[in-house]
């Protein structure tokens, strides 16, 4: 049966069954006038998701989604297909975008690495974006989260794991404490979005982040 997404249009197949993520949707938003029947592709609904700080661990049938026009069939399995599915899913990560009264915008760089990035990581298992986001900032920077607005979801290459990419929940964020690196943190870096020099820059913040950012200010 083909559908198409109630947010984005996108065709999609559902099975027969409608065992899909989209199909639990509405009964774990906490929000019953927010409510929305049909199914989604999953950017759309872990935007959704991430509106109302819900995991998408809570919703039915994990492995069921209404994404592509792509028939579900049985294949054999090859030697390397548990090394190619691992390196083919996005790390889901939280990250913030963080400005001071400047109008300057924080970065971070993690040991080891050359890239500099937004602050944020990878979310645990049940945890919701914004928890995710809360936990790191207290954990790398030693601050604590005041205030989000959720920005999007955004695809990039990952910076430090080669052939991988991020899904990234990105949050604009005010914080509280004096910030200090911490864990896997070795350098913090307050910068101009508009004046970058050869400052190397991880994929999501120099092809997502920063032109937003300056999208927001123009």
């Amino acid at each position: 049966m083909e559908v198409l997404c109630s947010k984005c249009n996108a065709p999609m197949s559902c099975n027969p069954e409608h065992d899909c993520w989209c199909a639990e949707f509405p009964r774990v938003l906490p929000v019953p006038d927010k409510t929305t029947q049909g199914c989604f592709c999953r950017n759309c609904l872990e935007q959704e998701l991430a509106l109302f700080q819900i995991s998408p661990t809570r919703l039915a049938g994990p492995t069921a989604l209404c994404e592509s026009r792509t028939p579900r069939v049985q294949r054999k399995m090859c030697p390397n297909a548990h090394h190619t599915a691992s390196t083919s899913t996005p790390i889901r990560i939280a990250a913030a975008v963080i400005e001071d009264l400047e109008g300057r915008v924080l970065l971070v760089r993690k040991f080891r690495t050359r890239f500099f990035m937004q602050p944020g990581g990878k979310l645990q298992d049940a945890e919701t974006p914004l928890e995710a986001l809360a936990r790191e900032l207290e954990e790398e920077l030693r601050c604590s989260l005041l205030q989000s607005e959720f920005l999007g979801t955004f695809s990039a290459p990952a910076a430090n794991e080669p052939q991988r990419t991020v899904e990234a929940f990105l949050f604009w964020a005010k914080i509280t404490g004096s910030i200090q690196p911490a864990a896997e943190i070795e350098e913090i870096l307050w910068i101009d979005p508009s004046r970058l020099g050869d400052l190397s820059l991880a994929p999501l913040t120099r092809d997502h982040v920063l032109p937003l950012i300056l999208s927001r200010e123009s």
